[in-house]
């Protein structure tokens, strides 16, 4: 099994579980992703630990203050693809103050793909 393929679907399953250290695994990990589709399973990942039961992961709320581009646009895509109107709605304000263009094109596209499913 190629790498790459294992480590996607390590990334898959850990977005499926619901743990302490698992988001911040993941995040540390996402500056070092070797290419664009293991970084695309992390955020995956990332998007279906962003709120549990009405409650933001702390670890994805700290990094949305984070020096890194990279990890702060993570984090904010994350929570803009909550199916939770409270965020969502946050996360279009956060998008007004987002300084990265990147991030924020990220950001408003998620917003609308989410808001898509609604």
């Amino acid at each position: 099994v190629p790498t790459r393929a294992a480590l996607g679907a390590a990334f898959r399953l850990l977005g499926s579980k619901k743990g302490d250290g698992i988001t911040d695994t993941l995040l540390n990990f996402l500056p070092a992703a070797e290419d664009e589709s293991l970084a695309d399973d992390i955020r995956a990942s990332f998007a279906k630990l962003a709120v549990v039961e009405g409650k933001l992961d702390p670890v994805l709320e700290k990094a949305l203050d984070h020096k890194s581009d990279l990890l702060r646009g993570a984090a904010a895509e994350a929570f803009a693809n909550s199916k939770d109107k409270t965020v969502f709605e946050k996360m279009k304000k956060y998008a007004t103050t987002e300084k990265d263009g990147d991030n924020k094109l990220r950001i408003y596209s998620a917003l609308v793909m989410s808001s898509r499913d609604k």
